[in-house]
């Protein structure tokens, strides 16, 4: 296979990837914190008192 050939497979490859133009949204995204109530100080992921374990 040429060079040619090469550069045009690869090309084509990516551009069955591309998003068309119906397929573009605009979205939200939102986060969320988990806040302990009294101190107001966010609350750790992990660790005893921590989101993962609750």
């Amino acid at each position: 296979m040429k060079r040619e050939e090469k550069l045009e497979k690869i090309i084509a490859y990516i551009k069955e990837g591309e998003k068309k133009d119906r397929d573009f949204y605009i979205g939200f995204e939102a986060e969320h914190f988990v806040v302990d109530r009294d101190s107001l100080e966010s609350e750790c992921y992990y660790g005893d008192k921590g989101v993962l374990g609750a």
